[in-house]
């Protein structure tokens, strides 16, 4: 069974699945010497992850074939370090991801071991804490020069978000989104100019946007819907009912676990179906005062003493019915 992903981990995934973004990335972010060394071919994504299972939790990596300027083949890994304080075992750590991308393009029907093709890392970290690790294996190594120059160093990038300037993080808007999140909503409450900047610098209708605003919604939990509404329409007065259909989802999904663990906690034997379809009830209840109107206390209560299938159905209604007396359709009467 794979490890839970964490909320860093699937917005750090969601920027680099998409070719130019990731280009956009490289771009910003080799060192300076080795990126005029890559041809103009975007980025290949190689499936799989190196991560032990153990660090998936506070790691999250992607890998990319590119090619070089002479036509040969080349490897970019970037991980994302997302645990709050650095580990001093992130060098050995990184060094056994590339020994393993090295071992599988080896073992490839094509590979060959005599002719590696060269990886080039780059750690991004959005700790607390300033980086203090060394950046090479050698340098963890007791020993003299003569004998670490007989070892040779593989050497990686550390590129601390929290050190780098917001106007300099990308001249891509996808790219500055991403990482203006991950550097600022690490914890709460974030600012408000902060959070309507992250919101606006995206493409409208896409996949990223969707990630960031679950983003934004599980990072600072104390967003209410006054809120959100006031954030959107800063950030994006075009696309209100977009952007805050998005944000219902979110929250009615915390509302069905909310309702699961009350059951649990009130240990009825039907605890656990209770739960849920309070939490749907509120989720319905917030998704109609959202689209339509604040509504009176009757309707309120007939919305509550439905079943969850009922309430199920009806909340996908209320998402697209264009009339409330629509979205009510199907509610029975008690």
């Amino acid at each position: 069974m794979p490890p839970p992903t964490t909320p860093h981990d699937d917005l750090f995934k969601a920027l680099l699945d998409d070719p130019r973004r990731a280009a956009a990335v490289l771009n910003d972010y080799l060192p300076p010497e080795i990126a005029p060394m890559l041809g103009h071919a975007l980025p290949e994504p190689i499936d799989g992850s190196f991560i032990d299972e153990d660090l998936a939790n506070s790691q999250s990596d992607r890998l990319f074939r590119v090619q070089t300027r002479d036509g040969r083949s080349a490897f970019v890994y970037a991980l994302l370090e997302h645990k709050s304080s650095v580990d001093p075992a992130t060098p050995i750590q990184l060094g056994t991801y590339l020994l393993r991308i090295w071992r599988r393009h080896g073992d490839a029907p094509d590979g060959n071991f005599r002719r590696l093709p060269p990886i080039i890392p780059i750690v991004f970290y959005h700790g607390r804490q300033p980086w203090s690790v060394p950046t090479a294996i050698i340098d963890c190594i007791d020993a003299d020069a003569p004998l670490k120059e007989q070892l040779r160093d593989l050497r990686y990038t550390v590129h601390h978000l929290n050190e780098r300037p917001d106007n300099a993080l990308s001249n891509h808007r996808d790219v500055a989104a991403v990482f203006l999140a991950l550097k600022h909503l690490r914890e709460e409450p974030a600012a408000f100019d902060t959070l309507v900047r992250i919101l606006e610098l995206p493409a409208a209708d896409t996949q990223l946007l969707k990630q960031l605003i679950q983003y934004i919604l599980t990072t600072q939990p104390s967003i209410d819907r006054d809120g959100w509404q006031q954030l959107i329409s800063a950030a994006r007065p075009q696309e209100e009912d977009t952007v805050m259909s998005i944000a219902i989802r979110q929250w009615q999904e915390e509302g069905r676990l909310q309702g699961l663990v009350q059951g649990k906690a009130e240990g009825k034997a039907e605890g656990i179906t209770e739960g849920m379809a309070k939490g749907m009830a509120d989720s319905l209840i917030q998704i109609l005062e959202t689209r339509f109107h604040e509504l009176d206390e009757d309707v309120k209560s007939r919305i509550r003493n439905q079943s969850a299938d009922a309430l199920s159905m009806a909340t996908k209604r209320a998402l697209v019915a264009p009339t409330f007396e629509q979205a009510l359709d199907g509610l029975t009467h008690h």
